[in-house]
């Protein structure tokens, strides 16, 4: 048993007690006789309740006046308000998981209230023989047919037999490849072009003579060599010959996406400036983002973006044919969210896609390939084939596709844009997903 304070070796009450050199020093001067305190010490050095008790007996004690006034006496109610912070820590750090665990039960309540339990019971339409269930699907549209076939189980089982599903199949082939040009007609996509010159006339004078001397069309001086005056029409029954099911064509047969957007990120290289004393200037590498969607009439909206659209931002720039509702930011920015916009006209020609679009007096027009990419849906991807750019006035083209780079369309699929079903301004009639 311990006699006397030295019989402790000061590296034992460093290391293992954490204690400083001072509360070393105090122990081995003042406590040197005083066994009962040096225990109670080296016992409840690192308990926070009983530091305050161990300074009150001290305080009593009238040979340890000079400990209240002392360095000592410091560095105790420094390390007592030390272990006192650590304490409340590790309560706030128990406590905030402690509300986390609570918030979580909480938000498992309300899913579980807001989630309504799914009560399967058979509808008496499933008791009906097979031959009227074939008469109401002979008797639905494409879209009709799709929707009942999602959410009956009788048909959804109809359609997995070759035998008889062959003709409902036919129905969604006749309403999605009906129609397919085989060249592109000649279109008219120079309105937005025409208004533009017609209200800057003084701009376009000299043009204008030229054109009136050359005896030709405006609109062919934009774009010359786009379309063609007889348009050629390939009908569903000529490309069935390739499939030998209606089925096979409906799940292979490459089309466009109207559920959704195509989105691509593209990049360019913008040069800097040699600053002074320097031999090469910095480059950097922008980044963009393209977001088209197709409408059934015949049009598009392009959409570029300096960043990455949210899921919300796209549901509102494209849920309908129409600028997108922004808050009120000014004229100046709301002119820079227009210019973002490009509208245009397109047309499916087999498996590609011709976009037009005028903005100004420059007229754009791009070719996609539809393609599909790893065996899903059909038409996930649309390829860049090429791109040109005319301006009025000029007598050439000028290409703005690169062949080297490899630039592709990616579709996303929204649920949200399906409730244009039920739109009448926008809704689309005998359209299939």
């Amino acid at each position: 048993m311990l006699q006397t304070i030295n019989q402790v070796p000061k590296q034992v009450l460093l290391e293992f007690y954490n204690l400083s050199k001072l509360q070393v020093q105090y122990l081995y001067d003042v406590l040197e006789n005083d066994l009962d305190t040096l225990y109670r010490v080296l016992h409840s050095i690192k308990r926070t309740e009983q530091i305050d008790k161990l300074i009150e007996e001290l305080g009593q004690q009238h040979q340890q006046q000079g400990l209240l006034k002392s360095m000592t006496y410091g560095n105790l109610k420094e390390l007592k308000n030390f272990l006192k912070q650590r304490i409340s820590f590790e309560n706030l750090i128990s406590s905030l998981e402690r509300l986390n665990q609570d918030e979580e039960i909480q938000k498992l309540k309300e899913l579980k209230e807001l989630e309504r339990p799914i009560i399967q019971q058979d509808s008496r339409f499933l008791e009906l023989p097979l031959y009227i269930h074939l008469i109401v699907m002979d008797f639905l549209d494409p879209l009709s047919l799709h929707k009942t076939r999602l959410v009956c189980l009788k048909m959804n089982d109809i359609f997995n037999v070759p035998q008889i599903s062959d003709k409902f199949y036919q129905k969604f082939c006749r309403a999605l490849f009906d129609q397919i040009e085989i060249q592109p007609n000649l279109m008219n996509p120079f309105d937005k072009t025409r208004k533009y010159i017609n209200e800057n006339l003084h701009l376009f004078e000299s043009d204008l003579q030229l054109i009136n001397s050359m005896n030709q069309n405006p609109s062919q001086t934009i774009w010359n060599n786009w379309g063609n005056p007889q348009q050629n029409i390939l009908n569903y029954q000529e490309l069935r010959q390739h499939y030998q099911s209606h089925k096979d064509m409906y799940d292979q047969q490459l089309r466009l996406n109207y559920c959704g957007i195509y989105a691509m990120k593209e990049y360019y290289i913008k040069y800097g400036e040699a600053q002074f004393q320097q031999t090469s200037a910095p480059c950097y590498r922008v980044d963009f983002f393209r977001y088209i969607r197709f409408w059934r009439d015949g049009t598009f909206t392009m959409y570029i973006s300096s960043k990455k659209l949210t899921k919300t931002e796209i549901y509102e720039y494209f849920r309908s044919p129409e600028i997108g509702i922004i808050p009120k930011q000014g004229f100046q920015k709301h002119t820079q969210f227009e210019d973002c916009f490009l509208r245009g006209e397109y047309r499916v020609v087999l498996d590609e896609v011709h976009v037009i679009a005028a903005r100004q007096s420059t007229t754009f027009q791009y070719i996609y390939k539809i393609k599909n990419y790893q065996n899903k849906h059909p038409g996930n991807v649309l390829l860049q084939q090429s791109g040109q750019m005319h301006t009025f006035g000029d007598t050439y083209r000028q290409d703005i596709g690169d062949s080297q780079k490899r630039k592709h369309f990616i579709y996303k699929h929204l649920e949200e844009f399906r409730q244009e079903l039920h739109d009448e301004l926008y809704g689309w009639k005998n359209v299939v997903y």
